[in-house]
């Protein structure tokens, strides 16, 4: 990545705000300004667009940017996967939004707790799902 577009990247990543339990007033992820790695992580991110922090849970990271692109996208969507119809789309989107706060959501239950059972089928399901169609995730 050039530096112009490493820079334009820059400001794009530090202007999202975090949502859920990953809430960091830093331009960095997971390690304040006053950690001993912060000068390399931002230099990294500089130049690459994302510091290597993000990678300590990927999950979460993808999550994160996943989310608002996905509550656009299903404002916004024209198109639909053929065997589903546009209605039953809109409402599969809207599972995928719930699965990417779920990631984000440290009140998510436990098992053993009352409704797990029930949580771990929706989640699951939205998971298969996502993986399914997240090729159709395109105007």
């Amino acid at each position: 990545m050039d530096e112009k577009n490493a820079q334009e990247n820059q400001g794009r990543a530090d202007a999202a705000p975090r949502r859920g339990k990953f809430v960091y007033s830093s331009p960095l992820w997971c390690v304040g300004e006053d950690d001993p790695r912060a000068e390399e992580y931002l230099d990294f991110k500089r130049r690459n667009g994302f510091s290597p922090d993000e990678c300590w849970s990927l999950k979460t990271a993808m999550a994160e940017f996943l989310l608002p692109r996905l509550e656009k996208f299903r404002e916004d969507t024209i198109s639909f996967p053929p065997e589903l119809g546009y209605d039953r789309w809109k409402e599969m989107i809207g599972e995928f939004i719930w699965l990417m706060r779920q990631v984000l959501d440290e009140d998510s239950p436990f098992p053993g707790e009352d409704g797990y059972d029930e949580w771990l089928k929706r989640y699951l399901d939205a998971m298969r799902d996502f993986g399914k169609y997240w090729t159709d995730l395109w105007w």
